[in-house]
């Protein structure tokens, strides 16, 4: 581990999240309480500057302090590369601001707040994309759940792309899951679609096992999951 990327914040505590998982349906609720996590500040920035600059992806969400991302996406689009927000938690975002990220995937609920569209279909999902790429955003993908994702861009038509079946036991982390997976899969090369299709199978293999970090897929097991879809 290189320790120059870890910062701390005297003034403030380690970030916590705490999290509830229904035991009936296997949905979470997460009360997150976000500590030194709001205390990044342009120094930290310069001080990650050479990872950010050598970077071909940016991943990022809303777990920090927002005034501190123009000084990340300036840092990093000097040698260019794809932006990602995962908008969570939800929470007001300046369209200047959103307007700087490539793609942005948000969850019904977070699309919903962001875009002021009620997201419960293909079709509100949509009309919710339109107003992020009115905003800038040049591609939309809405994770809706154990129904699939949503997916638009500037230039393109809207698509669906279905979650595999499977018995859940936690959905906790499975956003994490989907945006670690897809951001994975456009750092090697695969298409935008695909690459979403990566992170779906991800996110399926999460949702099997209980907790966040330890249920996380590894690769293999990724790949070994969607040639099992292949053969069905």
């Amino acid at each position: 581990m290189d320790e120059n990327r870890i910062f701390t914040a005297g003034e403030a505590e380690t970030g916590t999240a705490l999290i509830l998982v229904d035991e009936n349906s296997s949905e979470n609720s997460i009360l997150v309480t976000p500590g030194a996590c709001a205390c990044f500040t342009p120094e930290d920035v310069a001080q990650a500057g050479d990872v950010l600059e050598g970077a071909d992806i940016l991943l990022t969400q809303l777990e920090t302090n927002l005034d501190v991302l123009p000084a990340v996406l300036a840092a990093f689009r000097r040698t260019g590369g794809t932006a990602i927000l995962n908008p969570a938690p939800a929470r007001e975002i300046p369209p200047e601001l959103l307007s700087g990220f490539d793609i942005i995937t948000p969850n019904e609920v977070e699309a919903s707040i962001l875009s002021g569209v009620a997201v419960d279909s293909p079709a509100s999902a949509e009309k919710a994309a339109d107003v992020f790429i009115g905003m800038g955003v040049k591609t939309v993908i809405i994770t809706m759940g154990r129904a699939g994702v949503f997916i638009k861009d500037a230039c393109r038509g809207g698509r669906f792309i279905g979650a595999f079946i499977v018995d859940a036991l936690d959905t906790t982390g499975a956003g994490d899951a989907f945006n670690g997976a897809f951001a994975a899969a456009l750092a090697g090369g695969t298409a935008v679609d695909d690459a979403a299709r990566y992170g779906c199978a991800a996110a399926a293999l999460s949702v099997t096992r209980i907790g966040t970090a330890p249920a996380m897929a590894r690769k293999n097991e990724i790949e070994d999951f969607l040639l099992r879809q292949n053969d069905c």
